[in-house]
């Protein structure tokens, strides 16, 4: 795991009694997952990465969408379809622009989209996805950690606390277990976590606050600060 410390040094030197803040984590996912499927050319179970191209076809009165993935070895091709015979007035302009553009968030959305890949019999791979984690300390004193995923990663919560914390896996099992979470539950949506693994961030803070033997005034206390963290 490769990370980036770019919290503000007054925040690293905050005395744990000053330390009363939300922790908002948004965890992002730097790729769409892979497409598990038989290629063709390959003659076996292969990885498909989506493209971020879509293929538009007019037939008639029907507009056929289709994104298009390649399989990482070959470069075979799969179309995954996201609109079958629709008429031009069912789509909206903006949206028919982002087919026709290869709008790269709009691939996005439809590469994350469930309902979608299980009609296209679609089996997603996401041992190998990698992620971004940003967090933000808000000074609301809610002495809470949210965590926000907009898709379903695939991400267990124990991995996310450990990397996060920087802590081992069994540590972060254990702070979950006493805040009644379970460690296999599915990091999606918004989640919040509340004293027991804040004090965490606290006791580090103070840990580093005391190392380095500073002092700082309440002036100094920043409310906002971000770190990054990308892992898989």
């Amino acid at each position: 795991m490769n990370t980036m410390d770019t919290s503000s040094s007054s925040e690293r030197n905050v005395p744990k009694s000053q330390v009363r803040s939300m922790q908002k984590w948004i965890i992002t996912s730097t790729e769409p997952p892979k497409i598990l499927r038989n290629c063709p050319k390959c003659g076996g179970v292969q990885k498909f990465v989506c493209s971020g191209n879509f293929r538009v076809n007019a037939n008639g009165r029907n507009i056929d969408v289709w994104l298009i993935y390649k399989c990482e070895e070959c470069d075979s091709t799969w179309n995954m379809t996201v609109l079958s015979r629709v008429k031009p007035e069912q789509i909206e302009k903006s949206l028919y622009t982002a087919f026709a553009k290869n709008d790269a968030e709009t691939a996005r959305k439809y590469a994350f989209d469930k309902s979608l890949l299980a009609k296209n019999h679609a089996i997603t791979d996401c041992s190998e996805l990698r992620y971004a984690l940003e967090k933000q300390m808000i000074d609301d004193g809610s002495n809470t950690v949210e965590l926000v995923c907009e898709y379903d990663i695939g991400l267990r919560l124990d991995k996310v606390i450990s990397e996060g914390l920087g802590i081992s896996r069994a540590h972060a099992k254990t702070l979950l277990e006493q805040n009644n979470l379970s460690p296999k539950t599915r990091v999606f949506g918004t989640i919040t976590v509340k004293e027991l693994i804040f004090n965490e961030i606290r006791n580090q803070i103070h840990e580093n606050y005391s190392s380095e033997e500073q002092t700082t005034s309440d002036s100094d206390v920043t409310a906002l600060s971000t770190e990054r963290i990308s892992g898989r």
